[in-house]
């Protein structure tokens, strides 16, 4: 069954955080630049060499540069605290309360029951008027 739109905008809106910040479009533009960058070093040296020289440290490009910086940003803004740094989190008990059914409303449910059709009994006397035939 096909969402309705607004659902299925929440749902896109929801994965294209998800992948931003697992980092996903730095692993993309890698590809993209470890692919130029294979193609043009093919044009001038063999397939084996142009494989090891795009993935040499001494020979990346501009694009590879500006990965490797947004990733180093983003592993110092995602460092884990050490033991000095963490704070203390204090839980506190709350105590369980349990409020015991009225009597008057256990009767009640046990006569619906017992009348067998699952719902109450009509008052008696019935009403009279209201109605005019």
């Amino acid at each position: 069954m096909l969402c309705p739109p607004p659902a299925r905008l929440a749902h896109l809106g929801l994965l294209v955080a998800w992948l931003l910040a697992t980092g996903v479009h730095l692993d993309v533009a890698q590809i993209y630049a470890w692919t130029t960058m294979g193609f043009r070093f093919a044009r001038t040296e063999s397939v084996g060499e142009a494989f090891v020289s795009t993935f040499k440290r001494e020979r990346m490009c501009h694009l590879c540069h500006a990965v490797d910086k947004a990733r180093k940003q983003q592993r110092a803004a995602t460092v884990i605290p050490t033991d000095d740094t963490k704070p203390v989190i204090v839980f506190l008990a709350l105590p369980v309360v349990v409020l015991p059914q009225p009597p008057g409303a256990r009767l009640e449910q046990w006569a619906v029951s017992e009348n067998g059709i699952g719902r109450a009994r009509p008052p008696s006397p019935p009403p009279r008027g209201g109605w005019n035939a």
